[in-house]
């Protein structure tokens, strides 16, 4: 007989949500964690070791059951999650972050659950962004009906988890990364940087923090995200002609990055970068790579003029302080470009309602 399958069942101990039968018992190696008291480990090693199943409330203490629904979908991870919760929030929208949503109690429903041989998991048929599908659960959930049952650590549990969220989505991060080798033409990377300044200090109800490096090696951009977790990197600099990002080595001198290395870089801080400007020439084919880590990524298919790369950034971040977003900031930038005699179109990738790929090329 081939090793047990794990499922984890993360629930309150007083909770008499979930009763294990013996069908499950026999079939999988169930471990319960006490929901009051996981923690960033429990959480990361989710991640590192998926368990085949988890079984888990809404209600549970950190907002810890939206976090771990984010990680599953953000990597990837198939994972079958289900969700064990008495809110009245929409089944619908909750199955958007979850694969099954049950009313307890729980015992048969869940071992026909666990024995089903194939499952459409969420983040395969995602529709919604886990903000949205948050807000619409605030809306949705009983705690916030004038009358009928109320649920207090449901409504403390989503109010911190959507503070959370509205605070993360009124404030960027900016990476700006420079690099300007001396073998190489010369480019107006200053008067490109004053100008995002500039954008991003108009008046606005967003606030942005710019980190900047200049004379960029590879190494720094790795560690830089790693240190900043920014939500927008900016790559301002030359390309060479088969795609690669020209960096400068010890002695300022061109250094070419590999695409796939630069790529990998991504891979770690895909819960954080959003969207990835590469604003050098010849650079839609690094942009394709980043893009299937990042949401957003911006590239150049052939060279481009100091001027038309000035006015794209200024359209991006000029939009970008005004709207917030990101997908209205990419058309500000592609209009802002078209206003250059003899510019480039841009060549955006975008992962289709946050996990599915799609791409725009020239319009």
């Amino acid at each position: 007989m081939g090793e047990k399958r794990r499922c984890l069942v993360i629930m309150s101990l007083e909770s008499a949500s979930v009763r294990i039968t013996e069908q499950i018992a026999s079939e999988f190696e169930v471990q319960e964690i006490d929901g009051d008291r996981i923690d960033e480990r429990d959480i990361g090693s989710i991640v590192e070791a998926p368990p085949f199943a988890i079984v888990l409330a809404l209600s549970l203490r950190g907002y810890s059951a939206l976090r771990i629904a984010e990680l599953i979908a953000v990597n990837r991870t198939r994972v079958r999650l289900i969700l064990v919760s008495a809110t009245s929030a929409s089944k619908e929208v909750v199955e958007d972050l979850f694969d099954v949503f049950l009313r307890p109690p729980v015992a048969s429903a869940l071992e026909t659950l666990l024995m089903q041989p194939e499952w459409a998991h969420a983040f395969e048929r995602r529709s919604t962004t886990i903000d949205t599908a948050l807000q619409a659960v605030l809306r949705a959930a009983s705690c916030f009906w004038l009358s009928g049952p109320r649920h207090p650590e449901l409504f403390a549990t989503l109010v911190d988890y959507h503070r959370a969220i509205v605070k993360d989505t009124t404030h960027f991060t900016v990476l700006f990364l420079s690099s300007d080798p001396s073998d190489s033409a010369r480019l107006r990377l200053m008067k490109e940087f004053s100008e995002v300044e500039n954008e991003l200090a108009r008046r606005s109800r967003f606030s942005f923090v710019t980190k900047h490096v200049f004379s960029a090696r590879p190494d720094e951009l790795a560690r830089k995200l790693l240190e900043e977790r920014p939500h927008i990197v900016h790559f301002s600099g030359h390309g060479d002609l088969s795609g690669r990002l020209c960096f400068e080595d010890g002695s300022g001198k061109t250094w070419p990055a590999d695409k796939g290395a630069v790529a990998a870089m991504f891979e770690p801080v895909r819960r954080y970068v959003k969207c990835v400007i590469l604003n050098a020439c010849y650079s839609a084919e690094q942009a394709h790579l980043i893009a299937q880590h990042v949401e957003y990524t911006v590239g150049l298919s052939s060279s481009v003029a100091d001027d038309a790369a000035i006015a794209l950034a200024k359209g991006f971040y000029g939009a970008l302080a005004v709207d917030g977003k990101v997908r209205t900031a990419i058309g500000a930038a592609r209009a802002n470009l078209r206003l250059v005699p003899g510019s480039v179109e841009l060549l955006v990738m975008w992962r289709s309602e946050e996990y599915g790929s799609a791409t725009a090329g020239p319009k």
